[in-house]
């Protein structure tokens, strides 16, 4: 196909799909998915309902080394370092090397909860 009759077929497609937002035509049914090119809005919302819904079942991304040491450097400059040490010993032998990569997730959770019980720089508030 020639690129212009492409973007003419795109220009078409796009005034099809504002006049049906608009409500001047009817939404399509029993329209094929992979028709894509003639589709009506309305079929293309429905298919993408179920490509989400496919994309929630997958299973969550594991962070990676680099992640983990980011946050946890980050962590440790705005002054949570004894936080930080913490969770390294709680989640291996106290350095990021040997936390397993399984666990990296739940690290990385832990470590987004640090500073956020009322604390700033690592330090608890005095009642003085």
């Amino acid at each position: 196909m020639e690129i212009g009759k492409y973007l003419k077929a795109i220009g078409e497609n796009l005034i099809k799909i504002a006049e049906e937002i608009e409500g001047k035509i009817p939404s399509g049914k029993n329209v094929k998915s992979s028709d894509a090119v003639n589709t009506p809005v309305s079929a293309m919302m429905v298919e993408n309902k179920e490509n989400k819904a496919s994309d929630e079942e997958a299973p969550s991304k594991v962070p990676s080394k680099a992640d983990v040491r980011k946050l946890l450097s980050k962590k440790s400059a705005q002054g949570f370092k004894e936080d930080v040490a913490k969770l390294l010993k709680k989640f291996g032998e106290g350095n990021l090397s040997s936390v397993p990569e399984e666990k990296y997730t739940a690290l990385m959770a832990a470590a987004e909860e640090i500073g956020k019980d009322g604390k700033e720089d690592g330090k608890e508030e005095s009642d003085a």
